[in-house]
């Protein structure tokens, strides 16, 4: 099915989806994670890249796999301890068709926050980028939209729940 414009919400697929994300970041195991991430087929039909599956896999997929891996790092021996408190999104916005190589509109939302527990004391760090796609966001840019190559990033770290926001860009 192709992509809507339905507004990307907080339901219980987004609560759960984000649950598999933060199993996998206290356990070090991005593949737990993979239905919380901008699915392939979706990518597919929205990219108008030359190889859009290719970019998918090799850019999208290793750079999310490398930026848990830092996060779960992060987290160093406290990783089992750490309770997720909630996911603050950053404000929704309309990416038009033929925009930032698209073929499709869709909806986007950058420098969310992952607010979790830790030793008692409450952290977090951001999300890059969130896509829509029919009306459910998916994360598509973990630690950083341009990451470093071959190393993972953590976005923006830090005591307490930081500041969801606009940040500009794709």
């Amino acid at each position: 099915m192709g992509q809507t414009r339905a507004v990307p919400v907080k339901d219980q697929q987004f609560v759960g989806e984000m649950a598999m994300f933060w199993q996998a970041v206290t356990t070090g195991q991005a593949a737990l994670a993979t239905p919380a991430f901008f699915p392939e087929t979706a990518y597919i039909q929205l990219k108008s890249l030359y190889n859009d599956r290719s970019d998918w896999t090799y850019r999208l997929m290793a750079h999310f796999a490398l930026d848990i891996q830092a996060v779960h790092n992060l987290l160093g021996p406290a990783a089992a301890s750490a309770r997720l408190v909630s996911v603050n999104l950053g404000p929704a916005r309309w990416i038009p068709p033929d925009a930032c190589a698209n073929r499709l509109g869709y909806w986007n939302s950058l420098n969310s926050r992952v607010v979790y527990s830790s030793g008692g004391t409450i952290r977090s760090f951001g999300i890059a980028a969130l896509d829509g796609w029919r009306g459910e966001w998916y994360i598509i840019h973990l630690g950083s939209e341009q990451p470093p190559p071959g190393r993972g990033v953590v976005d923006a770290p830090q005591i307490g729940t930081g500041e969801a926001g606009d940040g500009g860009g794709c």
